[in-house]
């Protein structure tokens, strides 16, 4: 999710929003709040914490043209309450996201880095048929704008991941990301990115 990245075609670039509770730390905190004192795993089998599955398996990314730019990773750890991404687009761009659904508040929350130092920590869930999330990046010191991600599940097993910022506060915005992921078989994913 290198929010500002160049792929080859020109177009800005936004890896995956959806690897949802993305940061090492948000990591660290939802396993620690996931066991119990005897260090056993809690598990997480509510319904809310299938909001999604839809979106784990290996996934080739492409525009709107069929044009692949990037494979995402997405699979389901700790007992299912942890939804790990792992993107690896084109030029050497990579990416891990966690994402967690928090009960008390009945909401996802999802971070995400990269190796072009972004971070971003969206919240969001389930609404109707799409699955929306969003919240604030800091592209430069003194400036925010605001991230609304819908992810939507397509025929044929697919997913749309249609991303909207605004840097006016939601008087305008702009799309910088209109993915579609198309399920792959998980025989060859990419290797995990040590670097």
């Amino acid at each position: 999710m290198a929010l500002y990245n160049r792929e080859p075609c020109g177009t800005a670039i936004v890896h995956r929003a959806m690897g949802f509770l993305r940061s090492a730390l948000a990591g660290i905190v939802t396993f620690s709040a996931l066991t119990t004192p005897s260090g056993a795993a809690v598990g997480c089998s509510g319904s809310a914490y299938h909001q999604l599955d839809f979106f784990v398996g290996t996934w080739a990314v492409t525009d709107k043209n069929g044009k692949q730019f990037a494979t995402d990773r997405v699979s389901k750890e700790y007992g299912g309450c942890v939804v790990w991404e792992q993107w690896f687009g084109g030029h050497g761009s990579r990416g891990a996201g966690y994402s967690g659904y928090v009960p008390a508040r009945r909401l996802w929350v999802q971070t995400f880095m990269d190796n072009h130092g972004t971070v971003l920590v969206f919240e969001g869930g389930r609404t109707g048929t799409s699955f929306t999330i969003g919240g604030p990046s800091y592209p430069k010191p003194g400036h925010v704008e605001q991230n609304h991600v819908i992810f939507r599940v397509l025929p044929r097993g697919a997913v749309e991941e249609y991303w909207t910022i605004s840097d006016d506060r939601g008087k305008t915005s702009k799309v910088i990301f209109d993915g579609f992921f198309h399920p792959i078989a998980a025989a060859s994913p990419p290797g995990r990115e040590t670097q």
